[in-house]
């Protein structure tokens, strides 16, 4: 695991897939990019934030903004607006910049991750699919 290689701790959220259908259900007709990957991105930076208060820790992030594919204002709108509701900070950084994406790349392989070509929701996949289909 890599928090391990860094001699970090992990936290993990329980899986609950029918609150991520409750939230997108009526954006599940919309493309990646949109509405529904908007409340996708709420749904888990408020579980974050949520851990993040019951924690203690005062301020937390995410890798999101380290995509091509996600919109950086949207993971900015959606971090800052959990952190208030649970009294964190939200640490709002365009992971991208200077190389970021191709950093991330090239340090994936270094430790061995696997890397997927989708979001990670069976809708973002499915399109995915597509698009190499088409191919």
């Amino acid at each position: 695991m890599v928090s391990e290689q860094f001699g970090s701790g992990l936290e993990t959220a329980e899986y609950q897939p029918e609150r991520w259908e409750e939230a997108i259900d009526r954006f599940r007709h919309l493309p990646e990019r949109s509405e529904r990957c908007w409340a996708c991105y709420y749904l888990r930076l408020e579980e974050t934030a949520r851990r993040a208060a019951e924690l203690d820790i005062g301020r937390f992030t995410t890798t999101l903004p380290v995509s091509p594919h996600k919109v950086y204002s949207r993971v900015v709108e959606a971090g800052q607006r959990a952190a208030g509701i649970h009294g964190v900070e939200f640490h709002a950084e365009d992971f991208k910049k200077k190389n970021g994406f191709k950093i991330s790349v090239e340090r994936s392989r270094e430790l061995g991750i696997t890397r997927q070509n989708y979001c990670g929701c069976y809708l973002s996949r499915r399109e995915a699919d597509e698009r190499r289909k088409k191919i």
